[in-house]
């Protein structure tokens, strides 16, 4: 199964989120293709925007789905974070080996990666009633159930290096809690129960910022830019280290350097082969030392070259339609998870499948646009292949998949477009000269179909991005067109 999602991450830059499900089969394929539609006004092709230029603006993370579990969860008696955690502990205190402690930083980095998982299913999830108090005590019971280990921590032989580890933790618990406090208070203003659940994350929010100030924290302060800037860097800091353990170590390399090098060896030899043959023939013809033979082995050897490019071109087209521009080797921890291959190309509008371009022409105004200007139609494709017994013996906590995220910068686009601002007239009989301008503003309109095939099941959804040399102006979906 393969879920998606799309946004604006900056003002250039489009994101898509694909979260690969495994399946109960020894090893999962998964296909994804992005169409991109491109109107010609851009003169965008394969002269102009050649396979560096697109990897140059293309940039992709793949990292483990991180465990779902609810706030409930993760603060009952049993939660399967901190029990994980006390029991690294526990362990520790029996004996403080490299692994024990490589266990329990581990622990910890499960802990709040799952915390940050959950806060932002509650912040998604909530809905036109909220139960207030059950969200604020386990809020209140995670909190003080992480803190509590402190003093184990403070017994434990090397408790200062722990005591590190354990910091980072509760510092980035508390960002996360604030933070998605305030999100979850933007959401419920005018939801029935929301002004009780309100008061309760406020009173969380004045307890954690009272913590973090005696525990030397940083702060954000309305009066202080700097210290806003600090505040900004270390929580990011923060988040890369808790999240370290679920990104992947990646190996990426050309695809099919093997093929290539034995294909152009015999495109080189056919070359060869021709040209020999010219030159015996004629050597047994005209004999040796002869004009005639000169004349054919200087033309032999203009042919052996056109040849050789020749057939290097053949078989370069042929490979391309089935080997990757890059194969990326997927692994955590020494253990390999399979394999991630990608490719882009310019496809004629002739080779585009039907079922795409009826998915694209569900969108508005779509049909009369497409009759107007002419279009590229750049093609991503990306294959992922997931070996699901390495996946499950990753960790001790479940680990439903991967998730591989693709942002696209698409500054590269807009290079030849016009100006965003176009005036635009509208009467007005009480203005000297009988009309006003309004400002208006010109758009372009990237076509964009998502193709996924997994266990032989295909979905195919449109969406159509406005943007313009301001940036990005917005997504709408088209899924139920």
């Amino acid at each position: 199964m393969i879920d998606h999602s799309i946004k604006i991450h900056d003002r250039f830059t489009l994101e898509l989120k694909l979260g690969l499900l495994s399946s109960q089969q020894p090893s999962d394929r998964f296909a994804v293709k992005l169409w991109l539609f491109i109107p010609n006004t851009l003169d965008i092709n394969r002269y102009t925007y050649p396979k560096a230029d697109f990897y140059r603006d293309l940039k992709t993370y793949t990292r483990l789905i991180t465990p779902s579990y609810s706030l409930a969860d993760l603060a009952a008696t049993d939660s399967p974070t901190l029990v994980g955690l006390e029991s690294a502990i526990a362990a520790l205190g029996q004996e403080p080996s490299a692994h024990h402690q490589a266990q329990y930083e581990y622990h910890v980095k499960m802990f709040v990666s799952a915390l940050k998982s959950s806060l932002r299913e509650t912040h998604v999830q909530l809905t036109s009633q909220v139960a207030a108090q059950p969200i604020a005590d386990s809020l209140r019971a995670i909190i003080n159930r992480y803190r509590d280990q402190h003093s184990s921590l403070c017994a434990l032989p090397q408790s200062d290096a722990m005591l590190r580890f354990y910091r980072f933790g509760d510092e980035y618990m508390s960002n996360l809690i604030e933070l998605y406090s305030f999100k979850i208070i933007q959401s419920v203003n005018m939801v029935q129960g929301g002004s009780q659940l309100k008061e309760m994350l406020l009173s969380i929010i004045d307890d954690e910022m009272r913590y973090r100030r005696e525990q030397g924290y940083d702060l954000i302060d309305p009066h202080n830019k700097q210290r806003n800037h600090d505040f900004v860097f270390r929580m990011g800091m923060l988040k890369k280290y808790a999240e370290s353990h679920l990104y992947m170590n990646i190996r990426k390399r050309r695809d099919g350097i093997l093929a290539e090098h034995v294909l152009y060896s015999i495109a080189a030899g056919i070359s060869m082969v021709v040209a020999t043959a010219i030159a015996f023939s004629f050597q047994r013809r005209y004999g040796n030392f002869t004009m005639p033979l000169f004349v054919a082995l200087v033309v032999g050897y203009m042919l052996k070259d056109r040849i050789k490019e020749l057939a290097r071109y053949y078989f370069a087209h042929r490979m391309g339609s089935r080997y990757f521009d890059h194969k990326i080797d997927m692994e955590i921890s020494g253990i390999k998870l399979g394999w991630f291959k990608e490719t882009m190309d310019f496809i004629p509008p002739a080779k585009v499948p039907q079922a795409v371009l009826q998915r694209r022409g569900k969108l508005p105004i779509v049909e009369v646009e497409s009759r107007v200007n002419a279009e590229q139609t750049l093609l991503y494709r990306a294959n992922v292949s997931l070996t699901t017994p390495a996946l499950a013996a990753l960790s001790p906590y479940p680990i439903d998949g991967i998730n591989s995220i693709i942002r696209f910068n698409v500054s590269s686009l807009l290079r030849k477009a016009d100006n965003p601002e176009f005036p635009l007239f509208y009467p007005d009989r009480d203005t000297p000269q009988g009309y006003r301008i309004v400002a208006g503003e010109r758009m372009y309109y990237l076509n964009l179909v998502l193709q996924f095939k997994h266990n032989g099941r295909q979905t195919l959804v449109p969406y159509r991005i406005a943007f313009n040399r301001n940036g990005i102006h917005s997504i709408e979906s088209a899924e139920n067109a």
